[in-house]
């Protein structure tokens, strides 16, 4: 629901497949409704883009630094449930993102689908797929702060 807080933390390394369009990293994303939320790479830039989406608008939050092609990262993305953008912090590496929220109009409508949890793909198996490896992906019901992003990154000797 959009009022429910949630983290994801991804172990991957990407490719570069294609100049337009972008890779689904993972989500909940029914493309029937367009509601759910979705963290993707836009292929043409690199950036990673994490989306929130329902009938009422959508926030969607852009790292400002660009990934690097077959090299090894951990991302992660944690929401507040707020419905803003300043509910969404992004994570690289165990470190926090510098960021650009380019829209920011979620509204109170519920982010719910009936749509699959999708692992490099969206629910209508359509081009987005992901080029490239996933070595972890978890999923948390609440807000991860900076400080369980760093932790990780250690574990992971991402530090």
């Amino acid at each position: 629901d959009r009022p429910q807080p949630f983290s994801v933390l991804v172990i991957m390394n990407p490719h570069v497949e294609c100049a337009s369009g972008a890779d689904t990293i993972l989500g909940k994303y029914d493309t029937a409704t367009s509601q759910g939320w979705v963290m993707d790479i836009l292929n043409a830039s690199r950036l990673r883009r994490f989306i929130l989406q329902n009938a009422g608008g959508s926030v969607v939050v852009t790292a400002d630094t660009a990934l690097t092609d077959d090299t090894v990262v951990m991302l992660g993305a944690s929401y507040s449930g707020n419905g803003l953008a300043t509910g969404v912090v992004l994570y690289k590496n165990g470190a926090s993102e510098a960021d650009t929220d380019t829209t920011n109009t979620l509204g109170t409508s519920p982010i719910t689908n009936s749509g699959a949890f999708t692992i490099g793909e969206t629910n209508a198996g359509n081009s987005a797929f992901l080029h490239g490896d996933i070595g972890l992906v978890t999923l948390f019901d609440d807000d991860k702060t900076a400080e369980d992003f760093r932790r990780w990154a250690k574990l992971a000797r991402m530090l």
